[in-house]
């Protein structure tokens, strides 16, 4: 079974990118059900609750904290990865303190991006844990 994704990114051209490779590159693995620059579009896309959310994290939307509860309102046990393209802890901190579970740098997905998403994919639920289940980040 492939693991159901949505991508959230403002920047369009990186989203383009970002789902082509993906789909080239790891479609056995993963199955995009949904990408958007927009969270309302992205809700909309939706038929079933990804197991995991990307959200792109940049200047000038930086750690958007009301864009992560919105997500985990419609999708409470979702794991969610923040891929940003700013390289300070205190941004992947805020991140993981706005309720994301891991946090990748941009610069990183050729290796990391993949690996990411099934570590959360494979963790127990959010039910279970009640709280954030990954970090990669100190």
């Amino acid at each position: 079974m492939r693991i159901p994704i949505a991508i959230l990114d403002q920047n369009a051209d990186f989203l383009r990118l970002l789902t082509y490779v993906l789909r080239e590159r790891d479609s056995e693995e993963i199955e995009i059900i949904a990408a958007s620059s927009d969270m309302n579009t992205l809700l909309a896309q939706t038929t079933q609750a990804p197991a995991v959310a990307l959200i792109g994290l940049s200047v000038p939307n930086l750690v958007d904290e009301h864009m992560i509860s919105q997500l985990r309102v419609h999708w409470p046990y979702v794991g969610i990865l923040v891929l940003s393209s700013l390289e300070q802890a205190e941004y992947y901190q805020q991140a993981l303190a706005s309720g994301a579970d891991a946090v990748i740098s941009k610069l990183q997905l050729a290796t990391e991006l993949l690996p990411a998403i099934q570590k959360l994919y494979n963790l127990p639920s959010r039910e279970q844990n009640d709280g954030n289940i990954a970090s990669d980040q100190g």
